[in-house]
């Protein structure tokens, strides 16, 4: 049964604490007498209520070499992801484990760090970003919070460890992780030293890799409530000096349309956001290009907003299944909602009934295909697909009610027409 250490009410123990991935690598590491305890976002998520975090980060004051050692005489798969900064991956049963030796940071430069070991918990707290994240639990739910990090969430307040310039100078990243977790929380309050060491630091943010940037502000828009931190992020010349420049007043009121209508309707679309966000000023090839954006992302920024009138306010259902059939439910809903975010006055009355329609309804098949073609005698080439698609707008056209028969004696007729 654990028990309250230094002040602290124990954490109850977790699903995710005693899971056979997690008992299998805290067994690894103290089977031979060694500590470790789950600290960051683990403990930081469960505090605030998360059931299930998204990941489990450990602490031991093992070194690298010793905690390879342990893992691997248990049959564990090990990985020196960060072996130069003390990070060594475990992985179980697919989930990943991040390990880190207690550590304080001697030298860094905005992205990397030169780092001596230590076995003092309260000098590996120290070296943190916020005091959120220098939380730790052991495996019985025993807390250590020597940053007064449990407080601060208490009060939704995002506080740099020690002086916030240099704890951004620490790793450039850090200005985003402020902004993302003030979203996170909720937190509007103005830290004017955070602020100002954040606009201070900010033309260096060039250093950062695109991944980097793209991972943390799509988790930002992600967050529910993001706009606040995102007016303070703009306000510190944050966003122009990542991308050369920043969004104007208009496009925040065009997110902030976007997220509201995201909340009337249950869902928070990080990336229908990023492009509302960016849709201004922003050249979308280089955007993709700093951000290292994958195909799949940058193919939809593109296809949004491709044709912004063709949503009016009196769109008849069979006109909807017929844009949905040609397009797809994700292009239809990124597009509904950002015409709608862009130009209210053209929001259908009935948007959130079209956002169900494209959710619930089922695109019917096309009943003829080019065998059908084919078997017309016509031979293969482009002609084949030109025919199967003047059928099949025929069909649609029909609204999809046209038979198997009805279409291909509209095929026989178009087969005359090109013989």
């Amino acid at each position: 049964m654990n028990m309250v250490k230094n002040g602290l009410a124990p954490l109850p123990i977790q699903n995710w604490m005693t899971k056979k991935s997690t008992s299998e690598v805290i067994g690894a590491l103290t089977r031979t007498g060694g500590e470790a305890r789950f600290v960051g976002g683990c403990v930081r998520d469960t505090l605030v209520g998360k059931v299930e975090p998204e990941n489990i980060d450990i602490a031991t004051p093992l070194r690298p070499h010793d905690v390879q050692r342990l893992l691997t005489d248990c049959g564990l798969t090990q990985i020196p992801t960060g072996i130069e900064h003390g990070t060594i991956t475990a992985v179980v049963d697919g989930e990943v484990f991040e390990i880190t030796t207690l550590r304080a940071d001697l030298e860094t430069d905005g992205r990397h760090a030169v780092v001596k070991y230590t076995d003092n918990w309260e000098l590996d707290a120290r070296r943190r970003d916020f005091t959120i994240n220098s939380i730790y639990c052991d495996p019985d739910g025993n807390l250590f919070d020597p940053m007064g990090g449990i407080d601060d969430l208490k009060n939704s307040k995002i506080r740099f460890i020690g002086d916030p310039e240099e704890r951004i100078s620490e790793d450039l990243l850090r200005i985003l992780r402020y902004f993302r977790f003030k979203a996170a929380f909720n937190n509007i309050e103005r830290d004017s030293a955070a602020l100002e060491a954040c606009r201070k630091l900010a033309p260096n943010l060039k250093k950062l890799s695109g991944e980097r940037v793209y991972s943390e502000l799509l988790k930002l828009l992600a967050c529910r409530h993001p706009l606040p931190s995102l007016i303070q992020c703009r306000d510190c010349k944050v966003i122009e000096h990542l991308f050369g420049s920043a969004p104007s007043d208009a496009r925040l009121e065009a997110l902030k349309n976007l997220i509201a209508y995201e909340e009337e309707c249950g869902e928070h679309d990080p990336i229908r956001r990023l492009f509302i966000f960016s849709q201004e000023n922003i050249d979308l090839p280089k955007f993709a290009r700093r951000l290292k954006l994958s195909k799949t992302v940058e193919t939809r920024l593109k296809r949004i907003n491709t044709t912004p009138n063709l949503f009016s306010t009196t769109l008849k259902e069979p006109d909807v299944y017929k844009i949905l059939y040609k397009n797809g439910k994700q292009w239809f809903v990124d597009n509904l909602l950002t015409t709608s975010a862009n130009f209210p006055e053209r929001r259908p009355s009935n948007w959130i009934s079209l956002v169900q329609m494209a959710y619930t309804w089922v695109p019917p098949r096309c009943p003829i295909s080019g065998a059908d073609v084919l078997a017309l005698g016509i031979p293969e080439g482009p002609l084949v697909g030109q025919m199967v698609i003047e059928a099949e707008t025929w069909w649609v056209g029909t609204d999809f009610k046209a038979s198997r028969q009805e279409t291909l004696d509209h095929l026989m007729t178009l087969s005359k027409q090109w013989k």
